[in-house]
């Protein structure tokens, strides 16, 4: 991996984990509250990246390119699910909004890689 994708990729977590605490603290004014939410936002997109990360461990070329959106793509339906507790939708619905979310980003950061490239 370049130095060029490893500093994209922490920069796009920290700016992932600056956004949510920073709505947090405008939103609580308990810093507890805001340290909760840190840790929480840091852990999930620690796993999420280890998620998508995970087919390279394992493989390389063209297969480990098919595995890792598809893994991306089921942990995102996965994550969806959960949301249809607190929502009057059925758990599908709720499983394929992230999946739709998931492949629109996925398909345009792909888009535009391969446009600068």
């Amino acid at each position: 991996m370049r130095g060029a994708d490893q500093y994209y990729g922490i920069n796009d977590g920290l700016g992932a984990v600056f956004g949510t605490v920073s709505g947090m603290a405008g939103y609580t004014v308990g810093s507890e509250i805001v340290l909760i939410t840190c840790l929480s936002a840091t852990v999930s997109t620690a796993v999420g990246g280890l998620i998508s990360a995970l087919p390279f461990f394992f493989s390389r070329g063209i297969p480990t390119v098919i595995w890792a959106p598809a893994l991306s793509i089921l942990a995102h339906f996965g994550v969806g699910l959960p949301k249809s507790l607190v929502t009057t939708r059925p758990w599908w619905i709720s499983g394929l909004e992230m999946t739709l979310v998931t492949v629109i980003a996925g398909a345009l950061t792909y888009g535009l890689a391969v446009a600068i490239h």
